[in-house]
């Protein structure tokens, strides 16, 4: 007899890795073959931890075989990795109970869990039957403790609603409600604002990280909403980025404030090789530098401004003066013969034909005017 699985191992990087567990729990072919079987499972799955620091268990399954079902159970629950498992579509009877064995517990919207009581076949007389029930027991003993630890419910309350020899099923929800799932899988992905194009880089930064600090973000948060708004950002995704993003997918958990001018400067150079414009990473300490000039250059050109308003005021003053003068230029000269008033004294001069006369000092400055402006 040859153990064969049917699950697929799939590795998403260089830290995290899918075990995709579709199908029967144990099954065994016309030819003895075991499918999905728990030595073959625990030998994978212990080699696995060795290279991955989380593990993904997801599921689709049926249910199947409690022999090779809690070897796995066993596994998940006594690694010191980090362990989540999904419920992809189905998780029934003892695909459930390897479900609610992950250190996190994930279940697809539209997903169904169900929890119901081992059976089994028995033959013989009425003593056996009544040994098959007790060992049928022990099988229920053991499969509600991992119910209860995962719930948080004590052993009577799980017996009573799942453990009642009923088929129980559940909607994500449901499942949700009753501590069975730490998280239901929407799998929404977040909207892009509609003013993209007009907002600043650190409100960009603001949107995708409304409860984050900007000092405590990294270069990666603060760059990966501009150049791909729509991927998640998980702890252990370093290669979300592909090779083309290599300086920048290795500083995943540098904090900004940590970086040098030589990592940013490699960082730029990635984002121009993949053709992005208007993208550019800078230093926390450039920023506030060209923060503190740029307030400096503002008040500069305040000082400017009231200096241009003050000097329009003069040009405005003079405007005004000549304008005035124009118009004494345009008046008629007051007449040589006119009598002298006390506020217009006489003074001597000459006429326009060089005749010695005797002018007021309004006909002195009519006079000086013509000749200036002649």
């Amino acid at each position: 007899m040859k153990f064969t699985p049917i699950y697929a191992i799939k590795p998403k990087s260089t830290t995290e890795v899918d075990i995709l567990l579709y199908g029967v729990i144990g099954q065994r072919n016309k030819a003895g073959d075991i499918y999905n079987g728990g030595k073959q499972f625990v030998t994978d799955f212990n080699a696995l931890e060795k290279q991955y620091t989380r593990i993904n268990v997801r599921i689709n399954s049926p249910g199947g075989s409690v022999h090779e079902g809690l070897p796995i159970v066993s596994a998940l629950q006594a690694s010191k990795n980090d362990i989540h498992t999904y419920n992809d579509g189905i998780a029934y009877s003892m695909g459930a109970f390897i479900l609610l064995s992950g250190k996190t517990v994930h279940a697809a919207a539209n997903s169904i869990t169900m929890l119901h009581n081992a059976s089994g076949i028995a033959a013989g007389n009425a003593q056996d039957m009544r040994t098959a029930a007790d060992e049928m027991d022990v099988y229920d003993e053991v499969l509600t403790q991992i119910v209860s630890a995962r719930s948080g419910q004590d052993v009577a309350h799980v017996k009573a609603n799942w453990m009642n020899y009923r088929d129980n099923m559940m909607t994500a929800a449901k499942a949700f409600a009753n501590k069975l799932v730490d998280v239901v899988e929407t799998y929404d992905t977040q909207p892009i604002p509609d003013n993209l194009a007009a907002l600043n880089a650190e409100e960009v930064f603001a949107f995708y990280e409304p409860a984050a600090k900007s000092q405590e973000l990294t270069l990666l948060k603060r760059i990966a909403a501009i150049l791909d708004p729509k991927t998640t950002i998980t702890e252990n995704q370093k290669t979300m980025f592909g090779n083309k993003f290599a300086k920048l997918t290795a500083l995943k958990d540098v904090a900004a404030k940590d970086l040098t001018e030589a990592q940013v400067a490699e960082v730029n150079a990635e984002i121009v090789a993949a053709g992005i414009e208007g993208v550019t990473a800078v230093l926390d300490s450039e920023l506030e530098t060209y923060t503190g000039n740029a307030t400096a250059l503002g008040s500069e050109i305040a000082t400017l401004t009231a200096s241009l308003t003050d000097k329009d005021a003069v040009i405005a003053a003079h405007v005004k003066e000549i304008a005035a003068l124009k118009v004494k230029l345009a008046a008629p000269a007051a007449s040589a013969s006119a009598p002298p008033t006390s506020a217009d004294p006489v003074i001597a001069g000459t006429d326009a034909n060089g005749m010695e006369a005797y002018m007021t000092t309004v006909d002195r400055e009519v006079q000086a005017m013509r000749a200036e402006m002649a």
